[in-house]
């Protein structure tokens, strides 16, 4: 069971931005994981495209290729990828809210987690 998520760095700082998640596990014991999010560049812009959800998912949120895609036209978008130390296990894409002057506010527009690591906590 997910009980804490501490955002340590900006999602939107330059360097890789890390999510601490402690989950309690059936003994109650502590465990961190390494869940972090990390720039889509020409060297893991495939893992994202790789990424699967459930065909009963596709109506609420858009494939990574898509929401990648839309960036390009829509250049507040952020899209970083989610990773479990370095495996590729999801996708996010935000934006500030800059029509409201809240820049320290997030919208997330997508987010998604493969298929093959959901109802894991993640």
């Amino acid at each position: 069971m997910l009980l804490f998520c501490e955002l340590t760095h900006c999602l939107g700082a330059p360097h890789r931005g890390y999510l601490n998640y402690i989950l309690f596990n059936q003994c109650h014991r502590k465990i961190a994981v390494d869940v972090n999010l990390q720039e889509i560049t020409k060297d893991n812009w495939v893992d994202m495209i790789d990424l699967e959800i459930a065909t009963e998912q596709e109506k609420y949120v858009a494939l990574p290729s898509e929401a990648i895609a839309a960036s390009k036209f829509y250049d507040y978008y952020v899209n970083r990828g989610v990773y479990l130390g370095d495996k590729p296990i999801g996708f996010i894409q935000y934006h500030r809210n800059y029509n409201d002057g809240k820049y320290n506010e997030i919208f997330i527009d997508q987010l998604l987690i493969d298929v093959s690591v959901q109802e894991q906590g993640y």
